[in-house]
Parts: structure tokens; sequence; C-alpha cells
């Protein structure tokens, strides 16, 4: 016999041999048997259905509860973002309040420190009323204290001066 005829011939001869094993049965069983068989086979396809009609109602159920958590977490998703939405908007309004009151801030130091100035101006020409009178150039910088030269011109009328 060739090697590939072996192959084929010896998992049939197998195969044959297995059936052959089996034991025969002995004799037909009796009607009794037979229907005492038949009453078990029902009830246990009873029992299989009721179990498969109980999964589905189960799985049903279940089936209704992942759909309702998969709207909830959708939901809530929708929320979140909203919410990141919402966040990221106040986050930038903040930063510009910020900004405008740092620009306000920065204002304000200026003007005060300008009114500071002036009124230092205003108290220095009311102790030196003669320079008004002379109507010449006057240097501030001694009197405000400051490294930049502050020069005021005063002009006089017959009546008042006025500073510029």
């Amino acid at each position: 016999m060739a090697p590939s005829r072996a192959l084929i011939f010896l998992p049939n001869l197998l195969i044959l041999l297995s059936f052959g094993a089996q034991p025969l049965p002995a004799a037909a069983p009796s009607a009794d048997q037979t229907q005492a068989q038949l009453k078990a086979l029902k009830e246990r396809i009873e029992r299989v259905s009721r179990d498969v009609g109980r999964d589905a109602v189960e799985r049903d159920r279940l089936s209704k509860n992942l759909r309702s958590a998969e709207l909830a977490v959708s939901a809530a998703q929708s929320d979140l973002d909203d919410l990141r939405t919402q966040e990221t908007a106040h986050s930038k309004q903040r930063s510009d309040l910020a900004d405008e009151r740092a620009r306000v801030s920065a204002s304000l130091d200026h003007e005060r420190a300008t009114l500071a100035i002036q009124l230092q101006v205003a108290y220095q020409i009311g102790r030196h009323r003669y320079a008004i009178a002379w109507g010449g150039v006057f240097d501030l910088a001694h009197v405000v204290g400051s490294s930049v030269q502050n020069v005021v011109t005063f002009w006089t009328t017959q009546s008042a001066g006025s500073v510029s």
C-alpha cells in the first residue's frame, strides 16, 4: 500500500472500529419504557423552554436597563460638555476682567501720582507766590524731589496768574 493511501485508510479504519466497538442494544425497549422515556423527554423540553423563556425575559429586562444607562451616560456626557464650555467661557471672562482690573489699577496709580505731583506743586506755588508774580520760569525739581526736570512757566496778567 502506498503511504498516502495508508494515511487515508488508517483514520477510516479507526472510525469503523469505534462504531463496531459500541455494544448493540440487547433488545428493543418495551412500550412502558418508551412511554417513560418520552415523558422524561417532554418534561426536559418543557424545562428547557421555560428556562429559555425566562432567559429571554431577563435578557429583555437587562437590554432595557442597558439602554436606560446608555441614555443616562449620554445625557451626563452632554451636560459635562456644556459645563466644560461654560468653564472655558468663564475662565476667559475672568482673564479679561483681571486684565481690565490691571489696566484700571495702573491708570488709577498714574492718576494718583499725577494728582500728588499737582498737589505738591500747588502747595509749593502757594509757598512761593513771588514766583507767580515774577512771571518767569520756575524749576520744580527741587520742590517735587524728582531727578526729572520739571519746569513750569508762569504768565501773569493784570489781575491773576495762570499755570500751564
